[in-house]
């Protein structure tokens, strides 16, 4: 399904800003450093999870969305390589990647959870309640 959709050739951003990913295959390189730094923290900061290879299914599925994000600019968009799509039919990209993932296997609420609010303190201010229920109601415990 994920080659099937473009996950491992799309970009993981426009590259505004010099953000993270804004080449081809840049999803799949995102995602994977990602999984990789969740596993690593995960052993040093001796967490444990529900699953133990919740590290590596939230790092590869935060972004599964951006598989229809993305499309190559027309020169239009002054300098940028990519633009992002604005007909996608679910908006969100942390919500958007849960359900695409939920769609196509179980998810623990701890993976539901870190998936879709993996911006973090990044999310808008007007969501920064919600995202602090969600870490109180579904914190993984140190070992």
């Amino acid at each position: 399904y994920m080659k099937e959709k473009g996950f491992f050739t799309c970009p993981s951003s426009t590259g505004e800003g010099g953000r993270h990913g804004a080449f081809e295959g840049g999803n799949y390189w995102h995602s994977r450093m990602v999984a990789m730094l969740l596993r690593e923290y995960t052993e040093k900061m001796g967490l444990t999870w529900e699953r133990p290879e919740s590290p590596e299914v939230i790092g590869w599925l935060h972004d599964i969305c951006k598989m229809d994000e993305y499309m190559e600019a027309d020169g239009s968009a002054a300098g940028a390589k990519y633009i992002k799509r604005k007909d996608t039919p679910l908006q969100g990209h942390g919500v958007k990647s849960a359900i695409i993932a939920l769609s196509r296997m179980y998810l623990t609420d701890e993976e539901i959870c870190c998936i879709c609010w993996h911006m973090g303190a990044f999310t808008g201010e007007s969501k920064w309640d919600a995202y602090s229920k969600a870490v109180k109601n579904t914190r993984t415990s140190s070992g």
